[in-house]
């Protein structure tokens, strides 16, 4: 809601800061990172708790309960990765988006958050160039991360749209991407129909 800011970088820490009631921003709060911060996700926030995604330098990505007003946090999940994640974007409904120094770039269903380890709900997509870093993505929506469609940068100049409208069908929708992959004339074209659809 535009009332805490978080803060990470080379210091292997992560400060919150929030705004009082002449809009002036104090820290409330600090905490130690495995290693160096290298991006940071604000998520759905329930019962008055707010959740933090971080990835660090070691190829995590920790997901952080914080509670504002009684000035506490506490880690409910760390999620390894395979390359280090460079940026994230969180749905309300709970859709973590990661984009890896590779070609990969990786969604993962936190709707359910439990405290532990929990890979098994990461689907991964591909991009088709290899010695590709993905560098930003972005959900779009009529309003802020509450989108399915979405929007991935990387090294190699594409921007890429992926509609995931269907949560239970993302594998599916993976599949049909790929076999189109192998006609780039199909392939644009239904970026060009994404595009359309949207703009409409």
């Amino acid at each position: 809601d535009g009332t805490l800011l978080a803060v990470t970088g080379i210091h292997q820490m992560i400060s919150i800061f929030s705004a009082d009631t002449s809009n002036k921003w104090k820290m409330t709060m600090q905490f130690k990172c495995h290693s160096e911060g290298l991006s940071l996700s604000w998520g759905p926030s329930k019962d008055g708790k707010q959740h933090l995604a971080c990835s660090d330098t070691k190829k995590n990505v920790t997901i952080i309960e914080i509670s504002p007003e009684k000035g506490n946090w506490k880690k409910l999940l760390e999620i390894k990765r395979q390359a280090n994640v460079v940026a994230m974007d969180w749905k309300s409904d709970g859709m973590l988006a990661m984009a890896q120094m590779n070609d990969t770039t990786c969604v993962c269903d936190l709707s359910h958050l439990k405290q532990g380890n929990d890979n098994e709900s990461i689907i991964e997509i591909k991009r088709k160039e290899k010695n590709n870093i993905m560098t930003s993505l972005r959900w779009l929506g009529g309003s802020a991360s509450s989108g399915s469609v979405l929007a991935l940068g990387g090294t190699d100049g594409v921007v890429e749209l992926m509609d995931l409208t269907n949560r239970r069908s993302l594998e599916q929708v993976l599949q049909s991407r790929s076999k189109k992959e192998n006609d780039k004339q199909t392939y644009w074209k239904s970026i060009h129909e994404r595009l359309v659809s949207i703009i409409d």
